[in-house]
């Protein structure tokens, strides 16, 4: 059989071939997820489909390179193939998990020597300086192929079921077995062949251990387990074995020796990222639009469809670039600077859908991402000697296709190991027990029981409200986190390669390149715990909160959906215009009865016999335009009130929740604030004890004073410094409290800004207690939220009664009623006569079934309970303003003594340190002085802060709250 000799149609089978290679590695191996509900196994069993198949692949795809000798290019090609086929007919076919699992590991297998055969046999066409353009161009085939499984996945799994992708695969191949006869030659052309065959097996056992070895972590959450450590040993030890190897084998399969060039070490390392963050970007954009978004996924899907082709675009333009001779190291430091810049504008978490937020940076990273991927090949070809080019291969495949297996593998765990973290670190600041979350809570449990649950179903429903939103935040914050180290480390990278590009135009010592590199690593680890800070005032924090609650907004909406609600009761005496069209077809045409001797019958007809008369047409048509006025509805004022309370009952809702909200912000806020002062104090009090524990021994070493006086002192400087730790934790606490109330999920650290002072909260105490003494219910969100109910529950009253009420409306009608037994004639002139009418029309209710009364007494119990509400509110506000009075007035009392206590304290304090200082007073008056400071500095902020505290609640009853909650 003659073998077809064009270069031009050898390239496309290969690329064809490579092309399908790829597009298996993703498209049939990502369909594991809808397996696991298909055969009932577990997530963890489910995952080794794609384990399998893509461990076969990739090392059979450095295999095939020595089995190409050993067989032959077409005996390889064509058995892989057929065992391809097989293999996949077995997988859509098999009604068994094991048996699946079997043929997809035989199909990685089988697919990795055809990648392998197509690579090198697309390579032996270019010669020269060209043979680099083939490299891309294999990259490109790559990443095209990837791009088309994960773009067929989205399309088509969901519907058409998880073997539709093994189903989309028959047909290539065939053609692929087919054609190969005239392409695939009999031995290899113009290609070396590697003769470390050995190496293949320590590259197997890497491969698979590095597998187990993410299995297990994930499975036993740890490093600990007998067996993670047994894959990690297997693990060094083969990559020991193919360092080794590839230093003293003439002709290595990975040839280690180029590890000692910077740029090629640079290059491997971002082939590797290059390949995680192709499954990572899809991913959590995925979770994000649909997650923070709320997108429905088919728009996520073809949005990510969208992101693909610019891929792909970006392929063809970057090869075209580098075939125009633009520098590969600015292209990379484009790509990395492009794919941080997304990073960083999405771990920003905006809740928002638009250009800036979404869109533009999405395709600025996939434009990256297509970048580094074409580009990095070049870099890591221009950074080994000439004759060392050909060894690049197989590092970079090796690399791209790990970072793309075990990031699809392991993402899942990396995510659920940053929220538990979060989550653990979050949940400890919600104990109901907490005052601001009391105050959250109650917050929630008011806004369900205003919607109509139970005292019980609410509390467990604002629990569960409570719980779910830091599970939320919790996940968000650790993709925030994780894209935010992605940004640092691609900003590192674009700084190594811009030093390496130094290093090769400048011809900057090879040392010197060196050590910057490593300084650059450095500052890479070093970046990571690095964090911008923001400065929020008061006002700030709740503004923040009022944009960046969920719940908020959910609530906003609310009214909105209300005020709609107002228009559309307002448009019911508009009128209602509508085209009407009916056509009938007759089976049998209608017949006219007449009977002998009547006016219509005929002469002939005897009398009293019947005789039936066809009439009308075969087919009939009857348009009409119609109008519909309302002139008369009771119900209508009745409607629109009803309406127009319900806009205001929604906004009362919203005003009431952002009450709750701003409470729980000025707890927060100003209690981080007070216990800033606190901390300061202690301090100063630390620093100056300190001098005094180094003067007691002093005195001891100098024989002029006992063991016990140093010890008393340290003992009391020690209490300082606890008491100094204790306020720092409850400030860490308050804070954490205050991004939970504002939902804060940047990891930009909170700097505090106000003019709080002590003065001003107590100097504000006796006029907030002549209000509280001067607060009525009405001035509360609560009393006027159940006012608006009981007129809405008056009005819907008014709204029943109004059904026993006669409707008076009219309506007009233009139409026609051409007719014909032939359909074609129907549109003849003189069948299209006009008929119209105006009329009135008056509905009167006269028995109903007495649904009308029983519905009266339903809402007039209804408005009884709403008053009965009312009521009890009010009781309850009274009891409220009394008891925040009496806590106000104790508290001031308390604080009162304490702060003349601390007073008298530190004025004792001096007084003894000058008499100390004169020879008066020892070492045991100092000691007794800075013990009582102690308690009645502790004593001091405690009283205050429970007066701060207090204070707030009371501007909470007294409705103070209200003109910022916008009402």
């Amino acid at each position: 059989m003659n073998l077809i000799t064009s270069k031009n149609l050898v390239r496309f089978f290969f690329f064809t071939s490579l092309l399908m290679g790829s597009f298996n590695f993703m498209g049939q191996s990502l369909s594991f997820g809808y397996v696991q509900g298909y055969f009932g196994v577990t997530a963890q069993d489910a995952a080794w489909l794609l384990r399998g198949f893509q461990s076969g692949t990739i090392i059979t795809s450095i295999a095939g390179i020595v089995f190409i000798k050993w067989v032959g290019n077409r005996n390889l090609f064509l058995g892989s193939a057929f065992l391809l086929l097989i293999a996949t007919v077995f997988s859509f076919t098999s009604d068994a998990f094991n048996l699946l699992l079997v043929s997809r590991i035989a199909a990685g297998i089988a697919n990795g020597f055809i990648i392998a055969v197509s690579t090198q046999m697309y390579l032996s066409t270019y010669e020269g300086k060209a043979r680099m353009f083939g490299t891309l161009n294999t990259v490109a085939a790559n990443i095209s192929g990837m791009c088309l499984g994960i773009l067929s996945n989205s399309l088509f799994t969901e519907d058409y079921g998880w073997q539709f992708n093994y189903y989309l695969a028959v047909p290539v191949l065939v053609f692929i077995i087919v054609f190969s006869f005239y392409f695939v030659p009999d031995a290899q052309r113009n290609e070396e062949v590697e003769e470390d065959w050995i190496s293949l097996i320590p590259f197997s056992i890497l491969i698979i251990s590095v597998f187990f070895l993410v299995m297990f972590r994930q499975q036993y959450q740890g490093i600990s387990n007998l067996k993670i450590l047994i894959s990690a040993i297997l693990a060094v030890v083969a990559v020991a074995i193919l360092v080794i190897r590839g230093f003293t084998h003439s002709k290595p399969l990975f040839d280690t020796r180029l590890l000692q060039y910077p740029g090629f070490i640079l290059a491997i390392i971002i082939s590797y990222l290059s390949g995680a963050a192709f499954v990572f970007n899809i991913s959590l954009l995925t979770k994000l639009l649909g997650g923070i978004l709320q997108m429905p996924m088919r728009d996520v899907f073809h949005f990510i469809n969208f992101l693909f082709l610019v891929v792909f675009l970006l392929l063809v333009i970057t090869i075209i670039l580098i075939a125009k001779k633009f520098n590969p190291y600015w292209l990379m430091i484009s790509g990395l600077l492009a794919v941080a810049y997304t990073a960083f504008k999405l771990s920003r978490l905006n809740p928002q859908f638009s250009f800036d937020n979404v869109i533009a940076p999405s395709l600025i990273g996939m434009a990256g991402a297509g970048i580094i991927a074409t580009a990095v090949i070049m870099i890591a070809v221009k950074s080994v000697p000439q004759h060392q080019v050909g060894k690049v291969a197989n590092f970079r495949s090796v690399a791209f296709t790990m970072g793309i297996a075990l990031t699809a593998t392991d993402l899942g765990r990396l995510l659920d190991f940053e929220r538990v973290r979060n989550f653990n670190l979050m949940i400890r600041y919600t104990d109901p027990g907490n005052p601001l979350i009391q105050e959250r809570l109650n917050g929630l449990v008011a806004f369900y029981q205003a919607n109509g649950y139970d005292a019980n179903e609410a509390y467990d429903a604002a629990i569960n409200g409570i719980t779910g939103m830091v599970k939320l935040q919790s996940f968000f914050l650790g993709v925030s986190e994780i894209l935010l180290i992605g940004c640092i480390i691609s900003i590192v990278l674009a700084l190594l390669l811009f030093v390496l590009w130094v290093a090769r135009n400048f011809k900057m010592k090879l040392k010197l390149a060196k050590l910057s590199i490593w300084l650059l690593v450095c500052a890479c680890f070093d970046t990571t715990n690095i964090k911008a800070q923001k400065t929020f005032t008061l006002a700030e924090c709740i503004n923040y909160a009022f944009e960046h609650n969920p719940l908020l907004n959910a609530a906003a909406k609310d009214t909105s959906v209300a005020a709609i609600g107002v228009q559309r009761v307002t448009g019911l005496y508009l009128p209602r215009v509508n085209f009407v069209s009916a056509f009938q077809y007759y089976i049998s045409k209608r017949n006219l009865l007449v009977e002998g001797g009547s006016a219509l019958a005929p002469s002939t007809l005897p009398e009293g016999d019947p005789l039936a008369i066809k009439t009308g047409f075969t087919n009939s048509w009857f348009p009409a335009l119609n109008v519909n006025q309302l002139i008369f509805d009771p119900a209508y004022r009745n409607s629109y009130n009803i309406a127009l309370q319900n806009h205001q009952l929604q906004a009362q809702y919203l005003a009431s929740f952002k009450i709750d909200l701003i409470t729980g912000i000025y707890k927060a806020f100003n209690t981080c604030r007070l216990l800033e002062v606190q901390a300061h104090f202690l301090e100063e009090n630390i620093t100056r004890i300190d001098t005094l524990i180094g003067l007691a021994r002093t005195k001891y070493e100098k024989g002029a004073g006992v063991k016990i006086e140093v010890n008393r002192v340290e003992v009391t400087g020690n209490r300082m410094k606890s008491e100094l730790i204790n306020v720092r934790n409850n400030y860490s606490e308050a804070l954490l409290a205050l991004q939970f109330q504002m939902n804060y999920l940047e990891r930009d650290s909170m700097i505090l800004e106000s003019d709080f002072t002590i003065a001003q909260v107590v100097g504000k105490t006796d006029s907030l207690m002549q209000q509280l003494l001067q607060s009525n219910p009405s001035m509360r969100i609560e009393s006027q939220l159940l006012q608006t109910q009981i007129i809405l529950a008056d009005e819907s009253v008014k709204l029943e009664q109004a059904r026993a009420k006669p409707i008076f409306g009219a309506d007009a009608v233009l139409g026609f009623t051409p007719a014909a037994n032939t359909l074609g004639k129907i549109f003849q002139g003189e069948r299209w006569k006009p008929y119209s009418y105006i009329g009135v029309n008056l509905g009167i209710p006269i028995f109903n079934g007495l649904d009308v009364k029983r519905a009266v007494e339903q809402k007039k119990i209804q408005a009884s309970q709403s008053r009965n509400y009312l009521d009890q509110f009010t009781n309850e506000f009274e009891n409220e303003r009394r008891t925040t009075y009496i806590k106000i007035k104790n508290a001031y009392e308390r604080y009162r003594y304490a702060d003349a206590n601390l007073k008298l304290a530190n004025s004792n304090i001096e007084l003894l340190h000058e008499a100390f200082i004169n020879g008066v007073a020892d070492n045991q008056d100092l000691i007794l002085g800075e013990n009582d400071l102690y308690e009645n500095q502790a004593r001091y902020y405690n009283d205050l802060l429970e007066l701060m505290l207090s204070g707030i609640e009371g501007l909470r009853v007294t409705g103070s709250f209200n003109t910022q909650a916008g009402w």
